[in-house]
């Protein structure tokens, strides 16, 4: 596995601020696969961005949308 900096978010605009500004970021979120693809060397991002202190687990229904945050169990 490649060395990797962490980084730790808790807006989704920092979140996304943070992987915008680093062309080798990524997300993560607990369940991903991405440190088991980052062992096998299939993926390897420079950053990892934390995302679980970052409030995306609601479901929302507005008019005839529905929208599912991305932390959604």
């Amino acid at each position: 596995m490649n060395p990797f900096a962490y980084t730790r978010t808790v807006t989704a605009d920092q979140a996304i601020h943070t992987v915008t500004a680093e062309p080798g970021a990524a997300f993560f979120a607990g369940g991903t696969t991405l440190l088991d693809l980052m062992k096998l060397d299939v993926m390897t991002p420079e950053e990892l961005v934390d995302i679980n202190s970052v409030p995306l687990a609601d479901v929302r229904l507005h008019n005839d949308t529905v929208r599912i945050g991305a932390l959604a169990g």
